[in-house]
């Protein structure tokens, strides 16, 4: 019920960007390649995005990459694709929950580790990792976390990762809020290590491109 006119605040409550397309972005001569005639699979794009995480990703190739219609229809693409009987996702609460309902529409046990507010929802390795275990089908992480905002380290996901490899378990690290962060802090510098990593990123947040739907 605070009175909020006339101070500054940023609202992220749509999830896009507040301020509109980045600056670089609008002065990238790449986007003016893009067609935008064609559903968002055109390959126009993946020599910028391969460049922009090669500093962190050498090993990076267009093959790595799938874009789709925003993130969220990358997530309803991943649902499907690990439905089954039986289908189990670890995820930590609270979280995306468009990705939870999806889960559940498509008949995916959804489990979760809890967050706990009286600790400031700190997301803690030595809690989590014991619960994975080889009945899940695959992991899903939003990072940094939807709605608290925290940042799990990537030396954690990393951890994470060699855990549910070792089970033949799937990870989804899903970086949506990934670009308030330094490009360090991806777990696309970990994608040549493993191969049961799937990355989530897209264009809405940090470069304000949601009009594009690109993902």
């Amino acid at each position: 019920d605070q009175d909020l006119s006339g101070q500054e605040f940023i609202d992220c409550s749509e999830g896009i960007n507040p301020f509109g397309v980045a600056f670089d972005v609008k002065k990238d001569a790449t986007l003016n390649l893009y067609d935008m005639s064609y559903y968002p699979h055109n390959k126009e794009l993946f020599p910028a995005i391969t460049n922009y995480w090669k500093p962190v990703s050498p090993g990076i190739k267009p093959e790595n990459i799938l874009l789709i219609e925003g993130s969220l229809g990358g997530l309803s693409l991943l649902a499907t694709a690990m439905a089954g009987q039986g289908s189990r996702v670890l995820g930590i609460i609270p979280q995306f929950p468009d990705f939870v309902s999806l889960a559940r529409l498509n008949g995916i046990s959804y489990e979760g580790y809890e967050l706990d507010p009286q600790r400031a929802y700190q997301f803690y390795l030595d809690e989590f990792l014991p619960l994975i275990h080889e009945d899940y089908t695959f992991i899903y992480i939003d990072n940094p976390n939807n709605p608290p905002g925290q940042l799990i380290s990537l030396s954690d996901i990393n951890q994470i990762l060699k855990r549910a490899a070792s089970l033949g378990i799937y990870v989804v690290v899903d970086e949506a809020y990934g670009d308030f962060v330094s490009k360090e802090e991806s777990a696309i510098s970990l994608l040549h290590d493993y191969d049961n990593l799937i990355i989530l990123r897209t264009m809405s947040k940090g470069f304000g491109l949601a009009g594009l739907r690109a993902g």
